[in-house]
């Protein structure tokens, strides 16, 4: 309740005494906390938090552990294997990722499909870009429709404009 008041150092309190209460799953709240501040100790509560087996905390230390300078490649997918067989869609496509990366396709659409069946909704995104590094044009434009229906790219229309700023609105046409 006091993150984001101001009294930053006092949640770090409060989730520190929380977990040395015997309460893991607050690791994993202090490590993302401290992997978004940038703070070196993220890591350590990440793996803390992992190590009790939890696969969204394995995921978010693969996370992590990536945007480091030089982090072990195999690990990292090792992290995201374990997160997504626990089922974390965002494990399954980010998993994904990183071996469409590697150029191992075939098992990098299985993992977004999965998360697509399980309705991850940024999956047929996926799902579309790699159709497309193979050059299958078709399937990806119809993964691509999936992908907007379920996510769509932009701005909706249906949003207030900002303060000070006049609408636009289309001109008048007559359809004849």
């Amino acid at each position: 309740m006091v993150l984001g008041t101001g009294r930053d150092d006092e949640a770090v309190r409060w989730y520190r005494r929380a977990a040395e209460a015997g309460h893991p799953e607050v690791a994993l709240k202090l490590g993302k906390l401290f992997s978004q501040w940038g703070r070196p100790e993220a890591e350590a509560w990440l793996r803390y938090a992992s190590d009790w087996g939890d696969p969204r905390a394995a995921n978010t230390l693969a996370i992590h552990l990536s945007g480091t300078e030089s982090f072990d490649e195999a690990e990292v997918e090792a992290l995201f294997r374990r997160a997504a067989e626990g089922g974390i869609r965002s494990a399954m496509v980010n998993l994904g990722a990183l071996l469409e990366k590697e150029g191992q396709y075939a098992e990098a659409r299985s993992w977004y499909l999965a998360a697509e069946r399980q309705g991850y909704p940024f999956a047929a995104r996926h799902i579309a870009q790699l159709l497309l590094t193979q050059g299958k044009e078709e399937e990806a434009a119809d993964w691509r429709r999936r992908a907007a229906a379920v996510d769509p790219e932009g701005l909706p229309e249906s949003l207030p404009p900002p303060p000070g700023h006049t609408p636009t609105t289309p001109a008048d046409t007559v359809k004849e």
